[in-house]
């Protein structure tokens, strides 16, 4: 009996098992088409994330490319910047060395203007005092001079009725000297001819 019973029991099992499996196979069915249906939609997936994976990588690699072109520009900046602040510290050195030596220069021309000024002052007050010396010197001379002179002419004046009356002798004894000089000669003429 109790090998009966459980014999019963294994067709029952069994009944029940072959009913199930068409719905087995339907769920199979329908497993296997959603495996193929989400194993598609995973490789579609993949692909798209193969591609934007790609496109990523052709991104950062442009992005790398740009990055390199920025670091050599930024690096190509940064020594001409330091060039041009070592160009302006050049000239700033340059400029300030420049403006001393002009100020040195506009020193050196003020002191010599200074003292070319003194010294040509003391030159114009030592040729004033010169000029005053030998100008007075030259009135002296000339006060002396026509003092001589006023004093000369008046002598002058004192014996010119003398030198008249000797002039007027001297031409009446020239006269006479003359006139016995011919006297002389006419003599001395008849006696040779006599």
């Amino acid at each position: 009996e109790l090998l009966e019973e459980q014999q019963r029991r294994n067709v029952t099992d069994l009944e029940e098992v072959r009913g199930t499996i068409p719905q087995l196979n339907e769920k199979h069915t329908e497993f296997t088409e959603r495996y193929l249906r989400d194993r598609s939609e995973v490789t579609r997936q993949l692909a798209e994330w193969s591609e934007t994976v790609v496109a990523h990588e052709q991104t950062m690699e442009r992005f790398g490319k740009e990055m390199r072109a920025f670091r050599e520009a930024h690096e190509d900046t940064r020594r001409a910047l330091e060039n041009l602040s070592q160009l302006d510290e050049r000239i700033q050195r340059e400029a300030h060395q420049i403006g001393e030596a002009q100020r040195v220069a506009e020193e050196r021309q003020r002191k010599e203007l200074e003292s070319w000024q003194d010294e040509n002052g003391k030159r114009w007050s030592r040729h004033e005092i010169e000029t005053s010396r030998v100008t007075a010197e030259l009135q002296n001379r000339l006060d002396e001079l026509s003092e001589r002179i006023s004093d000369l002419a008046a002598r002058i004046e004192a014996v010119h009725p003398e030198i008249e009356r000797l002039w007027q002798t001297h031409e009446q004894e020239a006269e006479a000297r003359l006139q016995s000089a011919q006297d002389r000669y006419v003599l001395v003429s008849r006696q040779r001819e006599g």
